[in-house]
């Protein structure tokens, strides 16, 4: 399951400045005087993070299956970006608790971020890292809370 692509809110300079006030698009000016929950628009590379209980490829333990891709089936993810996730995701520890929490699988979706990725990657720190954002269980998008506690 796909990503879909989150649109920008307001239009940039050439110097990519955010112009506020200049929507992208006029369903964001019909909603600007409504109550928004905002977070940062991360700049680096779309992963998904898949938890599958019945594949066996990859790497596992028990049934669980943890499988790394990017916004496409055909998208490289950085090498660098993948060994930190190996490191984190891969732990005996972390496979347990994402089995325990999601023991009929998941999707987790987030931003790989940090230096070398992106035009902005630099100002993430020297290090690589993951920011999760949205999750998806059995079809079901999780509320805000929710992905929280993931």
């Amino acid at each position: 399951m796909l990503y879909h692509k989150i649109q920008t809110l307001f239009k940039r300079t050439e110097k990519g400045e955010m112009i506020t006030g200049a929507w992208t698009d006029p369903v964001f000016e019909y909603l600007a005087g409504n109550l928004w929950r905002c977070t940062e628009k991360i700049d680096g590379t779309n992963i998904r993070v898949t938890i599958d209980p019945i594949s066996e490829t990859i790497r596992s333990i028990g049934q669980a299956e943890v499988r790394f891709d990017g916004r496409t089936d055909d998208a490289a993810l950085p090498a660098r970006l993948v060994n930190w996730m190996v490191g984190k995701f891969f732990d005996k520890t972390m496979l347990k608790t994402l089995k325990g929490k999601f023991p009929d699988g998941a999707i987790l979706y987030g931003e790989g971020c940090g230096d070398g990725i992106g035009k902005m990657g630099a100002h993430y720190g020297p290090q690589q890292g993951f920011v999760l954002f949205d999750v998806n269980v059995g079809g079901w998008w999780l509320q805000q809370d929710a992905v929280n506690d993931v």
